[in-house]
């Protein structure tokens, strides 16, 4: 019977008798035929795919199992797809996170270089400013410390060069005074105690702040403007005093000076402190003292203008001035230096700006910004022992070297910085190379 037939006979109405009873026994031989033909189809297209995994039922069971089977397949290749874009994620954040730090690939040949770490991945990061500094406490020489918190300048987020964000706005809250002109910044002062914080706004570029009198070791006087404070100058002759949130313009340099033990200079701009008495220095900080802190200061344009006389960002001695011992310089920016971002020299610096009693010891200077103009080294450390110098990023024009360790400046440890413009990290007296960890140093300081 045709098959043509067979759709005729679909719509006849029924009549009853053997006859019919013969059509419909046709009728359901065919669907079955059309069903049996179905399955073979389907199981044989999903053979292969049976034998993959090894299944051994047949029929309408293999067809059903062969079906979810796929749809595990299916699942699991969505999940590769998946796991392949996280794997491809995962390698991009890799690379990105690198910090340009492989100090060892500076070149000996004479050519300007910058060190780069290569595809090293982060060895430790910190996503936030609190979680760096713990993380500054142990990290070791072959750490590479990636920031991925937010950038106060661009706003941004992701991998950065190890360093914490630029000057924040600071907070004038609980303020016990209020002033907004030098003389009641004077009279605040000089009545002011532990624990006292005393908010300053407006321009007071006129006078010079000073800080004679501090607070104790558990609360320290605070003196905080609100960013955009101006003032002749700063310096701080006393003990647990913390200082923030100043403009610093027109000052006879240097333009910030510390003298004493437990200080905190943090969120303040210098710009261009004018040298004096024709042969001083044009320094824009100095400091002189045990545990004192430089956090997130912009220090820029330092020159001699026309003197002979040095112009560093940072500079400290010790003839006739106390040792500085357990200091931090961290998170600061120090743009367009005529000399060098550091200038140290310790007690053991005899009759070169040093000398005196006592030591200076355990320093940590770390995710510092500095680009020098016409110094032969960004950073020079003399008779200074146990100095970290990690994760800073040091800007010249085709200089030999990034740091100089001399006289006796044992014990230091160097890492992960990144260099432009200058051949090589460190350079090195032979009697600096005791406990000294990090990258080979090229030649002498």
């Amino acid at each position: 019977m045709a098959r043509g037939e067979h759709r005729g006979g679909w719509g006849r109405p029924s009549v009853g008798g053997r006859g019919d009873l013969t059509r419909k026994a046709v009728v359901i031989g065919a669907l079955c035929a059309v069903v049996v033909i179905a399955v073979t189809t389907v199981t044989a297209a999903l053979g292969s795919h049976e034998q993959r995994h090894g299944e051994q039922e047949s029929g309408i069971g293999a067809f059903i199992a062969a079906m979810m089977a796929k749809g595990e397949d299916d699942s699991d290749e969505e999940k590769s797809d998946s796991d392949s874009e996280d794997d491809s994620s995962s390698s991009e954040e890799s690379s990105t996170s690198t910090t340009s730090a492989s100090d060892e690939s500076s070149s000996d040949a004479g050519t300007s270089s910058t060190a780069s770490a290569a595809g090293k991945s982060c060895t430790k990061i910190a996503s936030d400013e609190a979680g760096l500094n713990r993380i500054l406490q142990t990290a070791g020489v072959d750490d590479v410390i990636c920031y991925r918190g937010k950038s106060a300048t661009s706003g941004s987020t992701g991998a950065m060069q190890g360093g914490p964000p630029g000057a924040a706005t600071p907070q004038q809250g609980n303020c016990t005074k209020q002033v907004t002109d030098a003389s009641g910044l004077t009279q605040a002062i000089s009545a002011g105690k532990g624990g006292d914080r005393i908010c300053v706004k407006g321009d007071l570029s006129s006078a010079r702040l000073n800080i004679k009198k501090g607070g104790t070791a558990g609360s320290p006087l605070t003196v905080i403007g609100d960013g955009t404070t101006k003032v002749k100058g700063i310096t701080v002759a006393a003990s647990n005093v913390h200082v923030e949130g100043f403009q610093v313009v027109k000052a006879a340099a240097p333009g910030i000076e510390l003298r004493g033990n437990a200080i905190t200079v943090q969120n303040n701009t210098v710009n261009g402190p004018t040298s004096v008495g024709g042969g001083a220095d044009g320094d824009g900080m100095r400091f002189f003292g045990d545990n004192i802190k430089i956090v997130h200061n912009t220090i820029k344009n330092i020159n001699p203008q026309g003197s002979q006389a040095h112009a560093d960002c940072m500079q400290t001695f010790t003839n006739d001035e106390k040792p500085s011992s357990h200091l931090l310089v961290d998170g600061n920016r120090c743009e367009k230096i005529d000399n060098q971002c550091l200038m140290a020299e310790g007690p053991g610096d005899v009759g070169d700006g040093g000398g005196g009693p006592g030591e200076s010891v355990d320093w940590t200077l770390s995710n510092n910004y500095c680009q020098v103009i016409s110094a032969t080294q960004v950073y020079m450390i003399e008779a200074v022992q146990n100095v970290k110098i990690k994760n800073n990023e040091f800007v010249g024009k085709n200089l030999d070297k990034a740091i100089g360790l001399d006289i006796k400046s044992t014990g230091a440890e160097v890492s992960a910085n990144k260099l432009v413009g200058i051949k090589a990290a460190v350079g090195m007296s032979a009697d600096s190379k005791k406990g000294y960890k990090g990258p080979p140093p090229h030649g002498g300081p």
